[in-house]
């Protein structure tokens, strides 16, 4: 998704999100992505420099779920970033993943819903334009503000309409990074640019009308028929009429061969349709009868 000097997107296994129905209101920019459960992703923040909007340092503040997981500084010499995860320690990350809805029906669980505001369901970016400071040597790092296993009233998530939700998984290997602190020229609460990607199911998606539905056709394909071309066949007969084609012929071979059909096909007639034992002799274009 892009606004003026910025190129943000949300990646799935290293795969760019596709995004649906994009909408620009003010300065805010919001679009559509799919969410599978069970996939990581990251979120990659890009600034190009030639544009003569661009600022010339800025930070992206970004935000699961309401709930802020880190940022990244983007200046001449760093325009482009990727968070894959919170970082737990020098070292370490706990990649960002799509989970499925831990829902209850008990009246009791409705304390949990505050967890559950117009933010959920979302990963929000927040450009703030400033000035980068000096490194951070010791940096504190956060517990875990995702809440991994804690179930949400079923109410809250038919009223978001959300089945999935952001996770942090186990912490993996990274190489160490470097913390500075950044000094705000817009405050996080009123930002320079904010995209805002709202992450639902195919599912979901298409029933809110945002991906079109395509049913997949289980029919099977009807039977091919003869070309348009082919000649169908004749079915078989006994008998086949010749005098379209015998035009040229003798006439008293034409009535013999006629006499000869009526012959055989009266021979079949006979009680028990035992064949003739005595057949018509062709003499001379007549018939002579051996009986």
């Amino acid at each position: 998704m892009r606004f003026e000097a910025f190129t943000a997107t949300i990646l799935s296994n290293g795969v760019p999100l596709e995004e649906y129905k994009m909408e620009v209101e003010g300065r805010q920019a919001k679009c559509y992505v799919v969410s599978e459960a069970g996939k990581t992703f990251s979120v990659k923040l890009e600034e190009e420099l030639s544009s003569p909007v661009a600022p010339r340092s800025s930070c992206g503040y970004l935000f699961l779920d309401d709930k802020s997981v880190g940022g990244m500084i983007l200046d001449r010499g760093n325009p482009s970033a990727t968070l894959k995860g919170r970082l737990a320690s020098y070292t370490t990350e706990q990649p960002f993943a799509f989970a499925e809805i831990q829902t209850s029906d008990r009246d009791e669980d409705h304390a949990l819903d505050s967890s559950v505001g117009a933010g959920f369901g979302t990963i929000v970016l927040k450009i703030c334009r400033g000035q980068r400071g000096s490194e951070i040597v010791q940096p504190t790092f956060a517990s875990n503000s995702l809440a991994n296993d804690s179930l949400l009233h079923e109410l809250a998530v038919k009223k978001l309409k959300v089945t999935q939700r952001a996770t942090l998984g186990a912490p993996v290997a990274t190489p160490r990074q470097n913390f500075a602190q950044f000094n705000l020229l817009d405050p996080v609460s009123s930002p320079f640019i904010t995209f805002t990607f709202v992450y639902r199911s195919k599912t979901m998606l298409q029933a809110l009308g945002v991906i079109e539905y395509k049913p997949v056709d289980a029919s099977p394909p009807p039977a091919a028929g003869p070309s348009s071309g082919a000649r169908a066949k004749r079915p078989a007969q006994e008998f086949i009429d010749i005098s379209s084609d015998t035009d040229d012929e003798d006439p008293d071979v034409v009535k013999a061969a006629k006499e000869l059909a009526e012959a055989k096909k009266r021979a079949k007639q006979r009680k028990g349709g035992s064949p003739v034992d005595k057949k018509p002799k062709l003499e001379n274009g007549e018939i002579i009868h051996l009986d």
